[in-house]
């Protein structure tokens, strides 16, 4: 591929530099042509960059089968300070890419991509104590696409890290309109034909999905084309750009940016071939795909919890379901189905007669399309009913998946799941004491804890004990005076709040309490110095979960039945 590109390159490299200056040793070298029509001779044939261009393009855009390899790059390089005493970064993606596309006589089409992404960055500030970056990440890719008659269908699926790649429409690239370009150089080397295109590049990077990175500074195209039959042998699409930064004649930084995507013309045929089908599918992540499909094996915690760290009813079914999961030989309980069928057993102890199993994909941050993780839902069923849930959460890694500790929900209990991971959950302990707490799924796969909050609808109930005894000890005898004393207590709710908070270092869950009635300033200080209570108004605290951004998403998640039989 290197090699086969060398001549490409350095089409490209003069371009960059000096493109009117640069030198070849080919004979035929006209003038500087600017137009797509004008016709030159070369060897005794007129040509113009136009009609070369309309018959090697029609070959591509109706060939039976087309295979194509090429090379992608990227690279970004920024230095600040003046010599010496530089802050770097630097950044670099590349990876081979190959497409192959397949006709059919009635005008059908699949066309598959396969690609390749190794990407790095580093960085170094010395202004800031000599703070170091490195990031490495690593992903393969394939894109399906089929077009029968009036239908189209595609699917992307990758393995490893996502935000690093994305589709490429090939022929978009190739068959790029000439409209809006010059042409900068055309000439003959040897048995090709060089053509070197600049101007309005919109449409070609427009064949780019938003992942490439690199791709927006495409701005110039040189093509190859074969002298005796006009067929298209290679193109190459690039953009550099350079920077010095300088002032009062003191050098403090430089800036350069460049994209190469080189592409090779393989195999042309006219010759009808038969169709392939897109592989079934139901994530855009290749291992948790293969995990959904029942083609992955995993190994669950033995561990189950629920969100609110109590012991009721269900819990202790759920446990003891689990448990007796985990005492299965671990060959019997790998695959979703084999869960399943282990929760069945486990779970007819209890006069629980049926399980469902449901998943929920949780879609990336950093690339359209992506799949973070998949939520994995078995319902636990008497008579037709559900009682409750147990759910396990899988996130991906860059070479498999991450199975977190399995989650029990009694069915009475309210949760609400985001698109992004975040899940909130609310428990009743009586009808007017309910604990609310929040949660962010991390990319290992663990709940972690935002904040919660309990909420006694009306604070006097606090001199009850069966409704105090839901807060901290420490805190039952000032809760009961404050309820039995204060006029407010019989109009307000009262909130305890625990909100996750950077303190030095490390992060504390910081607790607050909240009087739901429209105090002043002087109020909530006065009942402070009182009854030696940590009080916030609700405006306070909201500005802090604001600021801390732990807002829940309005998207929730979608539940869909899993193909686990």
């Amino acid at each position: 591929m290197k090699k086969k590109f060398m001549g490409i390159i350095l089409a490209l490299t003069c371009a960059a530099t000096a493109i009117t200056g640069c030198q070849t040793t080919s004979t035929h070298e006209p003038p500087k042509v600017d137009t797509i029509n004008e016709v030159h001779t070369f060897d005794d044939e007129e040509i113009s960059v136009a009609r070369l261009f309309e018959g090697a393009l029609e070959n591509i855009r109706y060939a039976k089968y087309l295979k194509v390899s090429g090379e992608y790059s990227y690279s970004y390089s920024h230095t600040i300070g003046i010599v010496g005493t530089d802050s770097k970064i630097k950044s670099s993606a590349e990876g081979p890419v190959e497409y192959e596309i397949f006709r059919d006589d009635d005008g059908n089409s699949s066309s598959i991509l396969n690609g390749e992404v190794e990407y790095k960055h580093s960085s170094y500030f010395r202004d800031f104590g000599n703070k170091y970056d490195d990031e490495h990440k690593q992903a393969s890719y394939t894109y399906y696409k089929t077009t029968q008659g009036a239908d189209t269908k595609d699917r992307f699926v990758y393995y490893g890290d996502d935000g690093i790649c994305g589709t490429i429409d090939i022929e978009r690239l190739l068959l790029a309109s000439l409209d809006g370009k010059t042409v900068k150089k055309f000439s003959k080397a040897g048995d090709s034909y060089y053509v070197a295109l600049e101007g309005d590049f919109s449409d070609a990077r427009a064949a780019f999905s938003g992942n490439i990175i690199g791709s927006k500074k495409l701005s110039s195209a040189h093509y190859y084309f074969d002298c005796k039959t006009h067929e298209l042998q290679s193109a190459l699409f690039g953009g550099y750009t350079s920077n010095e930064h300088e002032s009062n004649g003191i050098h403090y930084g430089s800036e350069s940016e460049s994209f190469h995507f080189e592409l090779s013309i393989d195999t042309v045929l006219n010759k009808a071939v038969e169709l392939p089908e897109i592989p079934e599918g139901l994530s855009s992540n290749g291992n948790l795909n293969e995990l959904l499909m029942n083609e992955r094996e995993i190994t669950i915690s033995e561990e189950i919890s629920n969100p609110f760290n109590i012991q009721n009813e269900f819990y202790s079914v759920a446990s003891a379901v689990w448990d007796g999961v985990c005492e299965m030989p671990e060959e019997d309980r790998n695959t979703l189905p084999e869960i399943k069928e282990a929760m069945v057993i486990a779970a007819s102890e209890f006069d629980l007669d049926e399980v469902d199993c449901e998943y929920a994909l949780l879609p990336s941050v950093s690339m359209e399309g992506g799949t973070r993780g998949v939520l994995i839902r078995y319902a636990l069923c008497s008579e037709g009913t559900i009682v409750g849930y147990i759910i396990i959460p899988v996130t991906s890694a860059s070479d498999g998946v991450m199975v977190g500790e399995a989650i029990s929900l009694d069915i009475k209990d309210f949760a609400k799941i985001s698109m992004l991971g975040r899940m909130q959950f609310a428990h009743d302990f009586t009808p007017g004491c309910q604990y609310y707490v929040q949660y962010m799924l991390t990319d290992d796969a663990e709940l972690l804890k935002e904040y919660s909050y309990l909420q006694e609808l009306k604070m006097s109930s606090l001199t009850d004990q069966a409704e105090v005894v839901n807060f901290p000890e420490e805190d039952w005898k000032m809760l009961q005076k404050l309820a039995s004393e204060q006029e407010i207590a019989r109009l307000s709710a009262l909130y305890r709040y625990e909100i996750r908070e950077r303190e030095d270092d490390s992060y504390i869950y910081k607790p607050y309490y909240v009087i739901d009635s429209n105090m002043s300033s002087q109020q909530i200080s006065d009942l402070e110095d009182a009854y030696s209570i940590e009080l916030e108004s609700k405006a306070a605290i909201d500005k802090k979960l604001s600021k801390a951004n732990y807002s829940i998403e309005v998207n929730a998640v979608s539940w869909v039945q899993i193909p686990v039989e």
